[in-house]
């Protein structure tokens, strides 16, 4: 090593202690993957993958009352321009804004078949077209004010919005979750009539109380449907302390053949195909049940 550093044609190598060049590059790293990949900003909810997409669209056209474009023209150009990954990685993060089951108010308006709540994948993006939601058009809204700051993309040849305007309260309205380095986030979605109200009320009294604001927002509103059945105390103390586990009651209907699972399921969960495929096998073909069926299994 010594004789590198006296080495004259290497003179830009220096010494410096291991503990703090590992520590350097791990903060590094560490601060690139919490705000440039897997934790949303809190002024518009979004990640940037998901920014980046909304934006790609934007440039396409692809408005809420216009036509339809192939998911693989949209990420091919998002991969192209603005974010340098797999497009698999872009078409999985564009395909889950299209979900209602898994976003409480989508942001794409998917074509074809974009996944469901059995857990079965989206098909390939050769097959299925996308355009922006009326939500998505109201993220956006103000760019052509210059109301946010743009950036050059990765290749130095476009600009990107750092951040999207945002006159909807994505954040709390469609919630994000995500694991960085030393960090994570999970925030529940809520209904924006709700969410709404709650502005106008701090509109009007900035330093309203917790307990005030918690009678217009009593709780999380899932996309899934599914009862709440904390206390009206656990759900004042997860919003105070941001860190509780929130348990949902599925409804079920009772039948002579047992219990069975309605459409209903816990958010972030999917109805597994081989559950579904077990209980058909025990459904017994009663006409009397027939009508009450709603998984078909009598038919």
């Amino acid at each position: 090593m010594t004789d590198l550093i006296d080495d004259p044609n290497m003179s830009g190598i220096s010494a410096e202690p291991l503990r703090r060049a590992i520590g350097e590059r791990y903060l590094t790293y560490a601060l690139s993957t919490i705000m440039h990949r897997a934790l949303p900003d809190a002024r518009d909810g979004l990640k940037p993958v998901h920014r980046r997409i909304l934006y790609a669209m934007r440039e396409l056209k692809l408005n809420a009352s216009g036509g339809f474009r192939k998911s693989a023209k949209i990420s091919g150009d998002v991969m192209g321009n603005y974010h340098p990954h797999g497009d698999a990685a872009i078409y999985d993060a564009m395909a889950r804004l299209a979900q209602d089951f898994n976003v409480r108010y989508p942001l794409v308006d998917g074509q074809g078949n974009f996944g469901n709540i059995d857990g079965d994948n989206p098909a390939a993006s050769r097959y299925t077209e996308a355009r922006m939601t009326a939500v998505a058009e109201a993220l956006l809204e103000g760019l052509n004010e210059n109301a946010v700051d743009f950036r050059d993309n990765y290749d130095g040849t476009l600009t990107e919005p750092v951040v999207l305007p945002a006159s909807f309260p994505n954040l709390l309205a469609n919630g994000s979750s995500g694991i960085a380095v030393g960090m994570a986030t999970n925030i529940p979605p809520h209904n924006i009539a709700e969410l709404c109200d709650a502005c106008l009320h701090l509109i009007k009294t900035p330093e309203a109380r917790d307990d005030t604001l918690l009678n217009f927002i009593p709780g999380p509103d899932f996309p899934t449907g599914g009862v709440m059945v904390e206390s009206p105390e656990a759900i004042a103390s997860a919003y105070r302390t941001g860190a509780r586990i929130v348990s949902l009651a599925l409804p079920v209907e009772r039948r002579r053949s047992g219990p069975r699972p309605m459409a209903d399921c816990g958010h972030g969960n999917s109805l597994s195909g081989a559950k579904i495929k077990a209980d058909r096998k025990n459904c017994r073909s009663d006409p009397a049940e027939e009508n009450s069926d709603p998984w078909g299994c009598a038919r």
